[in-house]
């Protein structure tokens, strides 16, 4: 019947569909095995060019001589002939310097670093086994420790600066002084804040750059080359918001633009031609003035370190009152931007506060 005939004929569509569909998933798998067959060719080929060219550039190198070294003991040596020894020697060298001037500490180790890095790399790239760094130390850091103005001290030397001025509380160093003692800021960092960087809402300032010498040259992230975050005690919050009504004013009375995020914090107006105000100061500045006028800062606030205290004395001085007034060393340490907890623990003092509130705590009196 015509339904059966239907039927069959729709089976017989059905059947021709598949064997077509089949053929062309087998000519579609072929086609795909065949182009497996020639990438595979091909990329082995490239990985063999590769292999000899890694392997004759290895070659060079190995016989290549260390140029730029920081000291003799290497220059002119394949890496392979470098032995600890002379890494040694190379920290023997720094130590005495240039001229008889013994490099700092610090240097000393960045030298030390940087061979490390020139080892590790070698020994990476199959230049040699192992790195001559390896059997060595780094020379060790001496922390000197500076005079500091006690915490009780502080404030009468913050009003003796203050007192200095011909013109009150308002003056540019009176704000440096402050900021130095409280939040602990290095001098390129000092001169770098920006009233954006201060929230008031929260009482947190971000130290979020560092002016360089030239006192144009921006390092952002400050010395520590990352953001921190100070929270300002309540009354330093409010001076510092006193600071800025008071440089508002002055604009008013001057005729000069009000203090915008992009500004910074320390400023003063000048003289110089029209005036105006004060472009972001050299951070040796800072330091200049501190040094010409710290034997009468010291007269003033009846404080006689203070005539021999540097202005980085100030950032001493603040770490140092915070260890002693039992802030943990990682919480003073993250705040102040040491890269290290050791660089923070240099500051603990045998004779301190600290070190007295850990032997009253002992449970044998």
């Amino acid at each position: 019947n015509s339904h059966s005939s239907n039927l069959r004929n729709d089976l017989d569509k059905l059947t021709g569909s598949a064997h077509r569909t089949e053929g062309f998933v087998a000519d579609l798998a072929e086609s795909v095995k065949a182009l497996e067959r020639s990438l595979e060719r091909r990329y082995r080929l490239t990985d063999k060019r590769i292999e000899d060219a890694l392997e004759d550039h290895t070659r060079d190198l190995r016989e290549a001589r260390i140029v730029g070294a920081p000291d003799e003991a290497l220059v002119g040596r394949t890496f392979a002939d470098v032995a600890a020894q002379h890494i040694g020697q190379v920290h023997q060298a720094t130590a005495v310097g240039v001229s008889g001037r013994p490099l700092a500490d610090v240097t000393r180790r960045h030298v030390h670093t940087t061979m490390v890095a020139m080892f590790g790399w070698a020994v990476r790239h199959r230049l040699i086994d192992r790195a001559p760094t390896d059997q060595t130390r780094p020379p060790k850091v001496s922390f000197t420790r500076r005079q500091v103005i006690p915490a009780g001290d502080q404030l009468a030397v913050v009003q003796a600066v203050e007192a200095m001025s011909p013109d009150g509380p308002v003056w540019m160093m009176a704000c440096a002084v402050r900021l130095a003692l409280a939040a602990g800021v290095r001098r390129g960092e000092l001169v770098g804040l920006r009233w954006g960087d201060w929230d008031p809402g929260v009482q947190v300032l971000t130290v979020a750059r560092s002016v360089l010498r030239d006192g144009i040259t921006i390092h952002e992230g400050g010395k520590s080359e990352r953001l921190r975050r100070v929270v300002l005690a309540d009354g330093m919050a409010a001076w510092l918001e006193d600071w800025r009504e008071r440089l508002d004013g002055l604009a008013i009375d001057l005729g000069l633009e009000s203090r915008g995020p992009d500004d910074v914090i320390l400023t003063w107006p000048t003289q110089r031609g029209p005036v105006a105000w004060r472009k972001p100061f050299r951070p040796a500045e800072v330091g200049e003035w501190w040094a010409a006028n710290r034997a009468e800062v010291a007269e003033r606030s009846g404080v006689p370190v203070v005539a021999s205290v540097t202005w980085h004395g100030l950032r001493h001085s603040a770490v140092t009152a915070l260890i002693e007034a039992g802030v943990s060393i990682h919480d003073v340490g993250a705040v102040v931007g040491h890269s290290a907890v050791a660089t923070t623990m240099g500051y603990w003092r045998v004779g301190g506060a600290g070190a007295r509130r850990v032997a009253d705590a002992s449970p044998l009196g």
